[in-house]
């Protein structure tokens, strides 16, 4: 078995998915698996991965053969993993070859990390670099509630502690969190999961690329204005009749509290600190709340 696994889940992904498994396959720790699930792309993406998975027997490459949404793709490439860490990995994004053997070695300097990750470079559709995260990311505190306080104020100042998505995790950790659920901003949840879950060590180096492009999800979604179609793009197996993003994302993050075995303190100081960071959202949640007629009459007259 590999000592480690990337799950790749592709779409459509013909413009940057070879570039993307080349950065993979270059790693210095190579005791890992490649695996491609490939969303019933309907571009060259199914011979891109096919020749690498001819090429190189740490590839293994399946196809659905319906476009089940990102959130069911992504979970299967950990569904179909077998190494002791995991990792995944956005089909238009690079790493770096040093990438997988220093958050490996993060995770095993300390037991109790769950999630180790780099610092993130942000590049355009030709590779060019745009910018760089700056601060450290680490949240390192040994209690719940210590690490949550610490994840909220890292939100609050900017998005780059949510790319920690893509860093290597413990396999059987990721196992407890249930994984990638059917919402919108699923991966919020997940990393708030993870982080009551253990410690987060950032690796101080420039080893994750992150592309910025109009087909990212992260530019093409906020421009989608129907909730239900944002939905869709993560699950199209089901059809949601009324959708509340904002107010989904504060009871599925209240839940994973709700499951946490703590005193009565701490739960108490998690419990606040979740409101704290959504009372920043009151915005969207009252904007979601203003929806909800129209959502009804949608729904009872269809």
């Amino acid at each position: 078995m590999p000592e480690a696994s990337v799950g790749l889940p592709i779409y459509n992904g013909e413009e940057f998915v070879e570039e993307a498994i080349r950065s993979i396959l270059a790693q210095t720790f190579e005791d890992f698996e490649l695996i491609l699930s490939d969303n019933a792309s309907t571009d060259r993406t199914r011979e891109i991965c096919l020749d690498y998975a001819s090429m190189d027997k740490r590839v293994r490459y399946y196809r659905n053969g319906v476009n089940l949404g990102a959130t069911l793709n992504y979970n299967r490439t950990y569904e179909l993993s077998r190494g002791r860490y995991f990792k995944w990995a956005a089909h238009d994004d690079l790493i770096s070859p040093e990438y997988l053997s220093l958050c490996i070695e993060a995770l095993e300097k300390d037991p109790e990390c769950v999630l180790s990750f780099p610092e993130t470079t942000y590049m355009d559709a030709n590779g060019i670099y745009l910018s760089t995260e700056t601060g450290d990311l680490s949240i390192p505190e040994t209690n719940p509630a210590e690490r949550l306080k610490r994840f909220v104020a890292l939100e609050a100042r900017s998005n780059d502690i949510f790319w920690a998505i893509f860093g290597v995790t413990r396999k059987e950790v990721l196992a407890r969190t249930g994984l990638f659920g059917k919402y919108i901003a699923n991966d919020q949840v997940l990393l708030t999961k993870l982080i009551l879950a253990g410690p987060f060590r950032q690796v101080p180096k420039k080893l994750y690329f992150r592309r910025i492009h109009p087909k990212a999800s992260t530019v093409m979604l906020p421009k989608i204005p129907s909730y239900k179609e944002r939905a869709r793009w993560y699950d199209t197996t089901t059809r949601p009749s009324v959708i509340l993003p904002n107010w989904r994302l504060l009871v599925e993050d209240l839940s994973a509290i709700k499951g946490l075995d703590l005193d009565k303190q701490s739960k108490a100081r998690c419990y606040y600190l979740i409101a704290r960071m959504f009372a920043n959202r009151w915005k969207r949640l009252a904007l979601e709340m203003g929806s909800l007629p129209s959502q009804i009459i949608v729904r009872k007259t269809t």
